[in-house]
Protein backbone atom coordinates (compact mmCIF):
# COMPACT_ATOMS: atom_id res chain seq x y z
CA UNK A 1 0.00 0.00 0.00
CA UNK A 2 1.01 3.43 -0.73
CA UNK A 3 -0.06 5.82 1.83
CA UNK A 4 -0.33 9.43 0.23
CA UNK A 5 -1.91 12.97 1.83
CA UNK A 6 -2.51 15.85 -0.58
CA UNK A 7 -4.63 18.42 -0.47
CA UNK A 8 -6.81 17.84 -4.26
CA UNK A 9 -8.22 20.93 -5.42
CA UNK A 10 -11.23 20.00 -7.36
CA UNK A 11 -12.16 22.88 -9.56
CA UNK A 12 -14.81 21.01 -10.92
CA UNK A 13 -16.25 21.34 -7.77
CA UNK A 14 -14.82 24.27 -6.03
CA UNK A 15 -13.97 22.44 -2.95
CA UNK A 16 -10.63 22.43 -1.24
CA UNK A 17 -10.44 19.21 0.91
CA UNK A 18 -7.53 16.95 2.45
CA UNK A 19 -8.10 13.29 2.24
CA UNK A 20 -5.99 10.03 2.81
CA UNK A 21 -6.39 6.65 1.13
CA UNK A 22 -5.01 3.94 0.14
CA UNK A 23 -4.67 3.48 -3.44
CA UNK A 24 -3.56 0.12 -5.24
CA UNK A 25 -2.77 -0.57 -8.80
CA UNK A 26 -6.40 -2.61 -8.81
CA UNK A 27 -7.90 0.48 -6.79
CA UNK A 28 -7.45 2.55 -9.80
CA UNK A 29 -11.06 1.55 -10.76
CA UNK A 30 -14.05 3.48 -11.36
CA UNK A 31 -14.84 2.27 -7.51
CA UNK A 32 -11.82 4.66 -6.41
CA UNK A 33 -13.36 7.39 -8.59
CA UNK A 34 -16.93 6.84 -7.21
CA UNK A 35 -15.68 7.29 -4.14
CA UNK A 36 -13.96 10.66 -4.35
CA UNK A 37 -16.12 11.63 -7.59
CA UNK A 38 -12.81 12.36 -9.80
CA UNK A 39 -11.74 11.15 -12.79
CA UNK A 40 -9.20 8.73 -14.11
CA UNK A 41 -6.68 11.29 -14.93
CA UNK A 42 -7.18 12.93 -11.40
CA UNK A 43 -6.69 9.38 -9.76
CA UNK A 44 -3.18 9.23 -11.77
CA UNK A 45 -2.06 12.48 -10.39
CA UNK A 46 -3.31 10.84 -6.56
CA UNK A 47 -0.76 8.14 -7.34
CA UNK A 48 2.14 9.79 -9.28
CA UNK A 49 4.20 10.36 -6.28
CA UNK A 50 3.58 14.28 -5.98
CA UNK A 51 1.88 13.88 -2.98
CA UNK A 52 4.58 11.90 -0.58
CA UNK A 53 4.15 11.69 2.76
CA UNK A 54 7.08 13.32 5.41
CA UNK A 55 8.05 11.71 8.55
CA UNK A 56 8.43 13.62 12.10
CA UNK A 57 12.17 14.40 13.30
CA UNK A 58 13.27 15.89 16.84
CA UNK A 59 14.01 19.53 17.87
CA UNK A 60 17.21 20.59 20.45
CA UNK A 61 16.19 19.61 24.09
CA UNK A 62 15.05 22.00 26.05
CA UNK A 63 17.12 23.56 29.03
CA UNK A 64 17.04 21.87 32.10
CA UNK A 65 14.42 22.41 34.75
CA UNK A 66 15.23 23.76 38.56
CA UNK A 67 15.80 20.71 40.59
CA UNK A 68 12.40 19.37 42.30
CA UNK A 69 14.16 19.60 45.83
CA UNK A 70 16.18 22.04 47.79
CA UNK A 71 17.62 19.27 49.46
CA UNK A 72 17.96 15.47 49.24
CA UNK A 73 16.95 13.52 46.25
CA UNK A 74 15.11 15.83 43.67
CA UNK A 75 14.94 15.50 39.81
CA UNK A 76 15.30 18.07 36.71
CA UNK A 77 13.73 17.32 33.46
CA UNK A 78 14.30 18.04 29.98
CA UNK A 79 12.30 18.18 26.69
CA UNK A 80 11.99 18.05 23.23
CA UNK A 81 9.73 17.99 20.08
CA UNK A 82 9.16 16.09 17.34
CA UNK A 83 8.90 19.27 15.43
CA UNK A 84 11.73 19.64 13.06
CA UNK A 85 9.98 18.91 10.79
CA UNK A 86 6.56 17.62 12.51
CA UNK A 87 5.43 14.35 10.62
CA UNK A 88 3.02 15.37 7.92
CA UNK A 89 0.96 14.04 4.81
CA UNK A 90 0.95 10.75 6.93
CA UNK A 91 4.75 10.36 7.64
CA UNK A 92 6.03 8.79 10.83
CA UNK A 93 6.25 10.37 14.23
CA UNK A 94 9.34 10.55 15.73
CA UNK A 95 11.07 7.87 18.05
CA UNK A 96 12.57 7.93 21.64
CA UNK A 97 11.41 9.38 24.49
CA UNK A 98 10.16 13.57 24.93
CA UNK A 99 11.12 13.61 28.13
CA UNK A 100 14.64 12.85 29.87
CA UNK A 101 15.39 13.09 33.71
CA UNK A 102 17.96 12.71 35.82
CA UNK A 103 18.51 12.81 39.79
CA UNK A 104 20.11 16.54 41.38
CA UNK A 105 20.75 18.15 44.98
CA UNK A 106 22.61 15.04 46.91
CA UNK A 107 22.83 17.95 49.69
CA UNK A 108 21.89 15.94 52.62
CA UNK A 109 18.35 18.24 54.03
CA UNK A 110 18.39 19.09 57.76
CA UNK A 111 17.16 16.84 60.22
CA UNK A 112 15.55 18.51 63.37
CA UNK A 113 16.04 16.55 66.59
CA UNK A 114 13.34 14.93 67.64
CA UNK A 115 12.71 13.25 71.30
CA UNK A 116 12.91 9.47 72.37
CA UNK A 117 10.56 8.45 75.18
CA UNK A 118 10.56 9.12 78.96
CA UNK A 119 12.20 6.75 81.09
CA UNK A 120 10.74 5.77 84.37
CA UNK A 121 10.84 7.94 86.89
CA UNK A 122 13.68 8.10 89.64
CA UNK A 123 12.64 7.42 93.48
CA UNK A 124 12.03 10.12 95.62
CA UNK A 125 14.81 12.34 96.48
CA UNK A 126 13.61 12.15 100.55
CA UNK A 127 11.56 9.94 102.23
CA UNK A 128 9.78 12.48 103.91
CA UNK A 129 8.80 16.89 103.71
CA UNK A 130 8.49 16.79 99.64
CA UNK A 131 10.66 15.30 97.48
CA UNK A 132 11.31 15.73 93.75
CA UNK A 133 11.15 12.68 91.45
CA UNK A 134 13.01 12.87 88.05
CA UNK A 135 12.86 11.13 84.15
CA UNK A 136 15.13 11.45 81.20
CA UNK A 137 14.56 11.50 77.69
CA UNK A 138 17.14 11.50 74.81
CA UNK A 139 17.06 13.85 71.90
CA UNK A 140 17.79 10.52 69.14
CA UNK A 141 14.08 9.93 67.98
CA UNK A 142 16.15 11.41 65.44
CA UNK A 143 19.02 13.03 66.54
CA UNK A 144 19.49 16.32 64.85
CA UNK A 145 21.56 16.18 61.17
CA UNK A 146 23.10 18.26 58.60
CA UNK A 147 22.72 21.77 60.34
CA UNK A 148 18.92 20.49 61.67
CA UNK A 149 17.29 22.21 64.84
CA UNK A 150 17.84 20.58 68.14
CA UNK A 151 14.92 19.22 70.15
CA UNK A 152 12.66 21.52 71.81
CA UNK A 153 11.86 21.23 75.32
CA UNK A 154 13.91 19.74 78.38
CA UNK A 155 15.45 16.14 78.74
CA UNK A 156 14.90 16.23 82.11
CA UNK A 157 11.82 16.20 84.02
CA UNK A 158 10.45 16.62 87.20
CA UNK A 159 7.79 16.15 90.10
CA UNK A 160 6.96 16.45 93.64
CA UNK A 161 7.00 13.56 95.67
CA UNK A 162 6.94 12.87 99.71
CA UNK A 163 4.85 16.06 100.30
CA UNK A 164 4.47 15.39 104.13
CA UNK A 165 6.21 17.66 107.13
CA UNK A 166 9.69 17.61 107.02
CA UNK A 167 11.53 19.86 109.95
CA UNK A 168 14.48 21.97 108.78
CA UNK A 169 18.18 21.91 109.17
CA UNK A 170 21.27 23.73 108.71
CA UNK A 171 23.12 23.68 106.41
CA UNK A 172 26.97 24.54 106.22
CA UNK A 173 28.96 27.65 107.58
CA UNK A 174 29.63 30.24 104.85
CA UNK A 175 33.46 31.19 104.79
CA UNK A 176 34.54 33.84 106.94
CA UNK A 177 33.84 37.21 105.00
CA UNK A 178 36.60 40.05 105.24
CA UNK A 179 37.23 41.85 107.76
CA UNK A 180 35.20 45.21 108.27
CA UNK A 181 38.63 47.28 108.64
CA UNK A 182 41.96 47.36 107.41
CA UNK A 183 43.16 48.61 110.78
CA UNK A 184 41.90 49.17 114.40
CA UNK A 185 38.79 47.20 115.73
CA UNK A 186 36.49 45.40 113.01
CA UNK A 187 34.53 42.54 112.43
CA UNK A 188 34.36 38.91 110.32
CA UNK A 189 31.23 37.21 109.94
CA UNK A 190 29.72 34.38 108.35
CA UNK A 191 26.29 32.78 107.64
CA UNK A 192 24.22 29.44 107.13
CA UNK A 193 21.13 28.74 105.85
CA UNK A 194 18.04 26.43 107.12
CA UNK A 195 18.15 24.32 103.76
CA UNK A 196 19.38 20.82 104.47
CA UNK A 197 16.67 20.65 104.24
CA UNK A 198 14.78 23.49 104.26
CA UNK A 199 11.58 23.33 106.14
CA UNK A 200 8.61 22.32 104.08
CA UNK A 201 4.68 21.29 104.55
CA UNK A 202 4.46 22.76 108.39
CA UNK A 203 8.22 21.46 109.46
CA UNK A 204 9.81 23.17 111.80
CA UNK A 205 12.31 25.55 111.29
CA UNK A 206 16.35 25.76 112.36
CA UNK A 207 17.39 26.51 115.68
CA UNK A 208 20.13 28.83 116.65
CA UNK A 209 21.55 32.13 114.40
CA UNK A 210 22.42 32.46 111.36
CA UNK A 211 25.21 34.88 111.22
CA UNK A 212 27.87 34.64 113.55
CA UNK A 213 30.57 37.47 114.08
CA UNK A 214 33.93 37.79 116.02
CA UNK A 215 36.84 40.41 116.36
CA UNK A 216 39.29 40.88 113.32
CA UNK A 217 42.57 43.05 112.87
CA UNK A 218 43.59 44.27 116.25
CA UNK A 219 46.47 46.26 114.16
CA UNK A 220 46.89 50.01 114.82
CA UNK A 221 45.66 52.18 112.09
CA UNK A 222 48.16 54.61 110.78
CA UNK A 223 47.54 58.61 112.48
CA UNK A 224 48.35 61.19 110.24
CA UNK A 225 49.48 64.32 112.13
CA UNK A 226 48.10 67.55 112.39
CA UNK A 227 48.63 71.20 113.31
CA UNK A 228 47.80 73.08 116.24
CA UNK A 229 46.66 76.52 116.06
CA UNK A 230 48.73 79.52 115.32
CA UNK A 231 50.42 81.05 118.32
CA UNK A 232 50.15 85.07 118.36
CA UNK A 233 52.63 86.95 116.84
CA UNK A 234 56.05 87.70 118.23
CA UNK A 235 57.11 91.29 118.75
CA UNK A 236 59.06 92.73 115.53
CA UNK A 237 62.79 91.92 115.75
CA UNK A 238 63.65 95.57 114.57
CA UNK A 239 61.70 99.00 115.18
CA UNK A 240 62.96 100.35 111.70
CA UNK A 241 64.28 99.78 108.98
CA UNK A 242 62.20 96.63 108.37
CA UNK A 243 62.32 93.78 110.79
CA UNK A 244 60.38 90.23 111.05
CA UNK A 245 57.70 88.83 113.46
CA UNK A 246 56.85 85.29 113.84
CA UNK A 247 54.22 82.44 114.88
CA UNK A 248 54.74 79.01 115.86
CA UNK A 249 52.33 75.78 115.87
CA UNK A 250 52.92 72.24 116.46
CA UNK A 251 52.09 68.89 114.98
CA UNK A 252 50.36 67.46 117.78
CA UNK A 253 46.54 67.74 116.98
CA UNK A 254 46.99 64.61 116.68
CA UNK A 255 50.57 63.57 117.01
CA UNK A 256 51.52 61.36 113.54
CA UNK A 257 51.47 57.59 114.81
CA UNK A 258 51.94 54.12 113.88
CA UNK A 259 53.44 54.99 110.65
CA UNK A 260 51.34 57.76 109.62
CA UNK A 261 52.56 60.84 107.54
CA UNK A 262 53.80 63.78 109.80
CA UNK A 263 51.83 67.35 109.51
CA UNK A 264 52.12 68.46 105.47
CA UNK A 265 53.76 72.54 105.78
CA UNK A 266 55.82 74.46 108.31
CA UNK A 267 55.55 74.74 111.87
CA UNK A 268 56.62 78.55 111.72
CA UNK A 269 55.82 81.32 110.00
CA UNK A 270 56.58 84.23 109.34
CA UNK A 271 55.37 88.02 108.04
CA UNK A 272 57.61 91.78 107.55
CA UNK A 273 57.50 94.59 110.28
CA UNK A 274 58.60 98.23 110.78
CA UNK A 275 58.85 98.76 107.04
CA UNK A 276 59.78 102.59 107.67
CA UNK A 277 63.38 103.97 107.32
CA UNK A 278 65.53 104.29 110.37
CA UNK A 279 66.18 107.90 111.08
CA UNK A 280 69.99 108.92 111.17
CA UNK A 281 71.72 108.85 114.64
CA UNK A 282 73.34 112.16 114.64
CA UNK A 283 74.83 111.38 118.38
CA UNK A 284 76.74 108.52 116.50
CA UNK A 285 77.41 109.76 112.96
CA UNK A 286 78.48 113.54 114.04
CA UNK A 287 77.99 114.31 117.55
CA UNK A 288 76.95 117.84 118.55
CA UNK A 289 77.10 118.10 121.59
CA UNK A 290 79.78 119.95 123.51
CA UNK A 291 82.42 117.70 124.38
CA UNK A 292 81.73 116.13 127.54
CA UNK A 293 78.23 116.51 127.47
CA UNK A 294 75.79 113.47 126.59
CA UNK A 295 73.92 112.75 123.28
CA UNK A 296 70.75 111.33 123.51
CA UNK A 297 68.63 110.41 119.83
CA UNK A 298 64.95 110.48 119.06
CA UNK A 299 63.08 108.65 117.21
CA UNK A 300 61.84 111.11 114.65
CA UNK A 301 65.51 112.33 113.98
CA UNK A 302 66.42 114.66 116.30
CA UNK A 303 68.69 114.86 119.45
CA UNK A 304 69.03 116.33 122.76
CA UNK A 305 72.08 117.43 124.62
CA UNK A 306 72.11 117.17 128.03
CA UNK A 307 73.63 119.82 130.64
CA UNK A 308 77.14 121.42 130.71
CA UNK A 309 79.72 120.03 132.88
CA UNK A 310 80.15 121.59 136.16
CA UNK A 311 81.85 125.31 135.78
CA UNK A 312 80.98 125.76 132.45
CA UNK A 313 77.44 127.44 131.15
CA UNK A 314 75.19 126.61 127.94
CA UNK A 315 72.69 125.00 126.47
CA UNK A 316 74.92 121.89 125.91
CA UNK A 317 75.80 122.30 122.45
CA UNK A 318 77.55 125.26 123.51
CA UNK A 319 79.77 125.43 126.91
CA UNK A 320 81.33 128.57 128.26
CA UNK A 321 83.40 129.21 131.45
CA UNK A 322 80.88 131.17 133.86
CA UNK A 323 83.13 133.99 134.63
CA UNK A 324 84.27 134.29 131.00
CA UNK A 325 80.24 134.54 130.30
CA UNK A 326 79.78 137.32 133.10
CA UNK A 327 82.48 139.48 132.05
CA UNK A 328 81.84 139.26 128.54
CA UNK A 329 77.91 139.89 129.65
CA UNK A 330 79.40 142.93 131.77
CA UNK A 331 80.91 143.95 128.49
CA UNK A 332 77.86 144.06 126.17
CA UNK A 333 75.95 145.83 128.88
CA UNK A 334 78.65 148.46 128.87
CA UNK A 335 78.45 149.37 124.81
CA UNK A 336 74.39 149.04 125.05
CA UNK A 337 74.73 151.91 127.02
CA UNK A 338 76.88 153.61 125.20
CA UNK A 339 74.88 153.47 122.39
CA UNK A 340 72.16 154.37 123.80
CA UNK A 341 74.09 157.33 124.55
CA UNK A 342 74.93 158.15 121.27
CA UNK A 343 71.83 157.89 119.97
CA UNK A 344 70.24 160.29 122.46
CA UNK A 345 73.43 162.75 121.58
CA UNK A 346 71.91 163.30 118.01
CA UNK A 347 68.49 163.52 118.77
Amino acid sequence: LQKICCYIYLLVVKLQSSKCINITETEKSSQTRDKLSISTSQIELLSSGLCQASDGNWGLWSPWSACTTTCGEGNITRIRLCNNPPPSKGGKGCTGNTRETKPCNNTLCPVTGGWTAWNEWSQCSTSCGGGLMSRQRECLNPAPQNGGKPCAGEATDYKACNKQPSDGNWGLWSPWSACTTTCGEGNITRIRLCNNPPPSKGGKGCTGNTRETKPCNNTLCPVTGGWTAWNEWSQCSTSCGGGLMSRQRECLNPAPQNGGKPCAGEATDYKACNKQPCPVDLCVLSNPCFPGVKCTSKIDGSWECGHCPVGLKGNGTHCEDENEVKGEEERLDYLKWDLIDFVYIFK
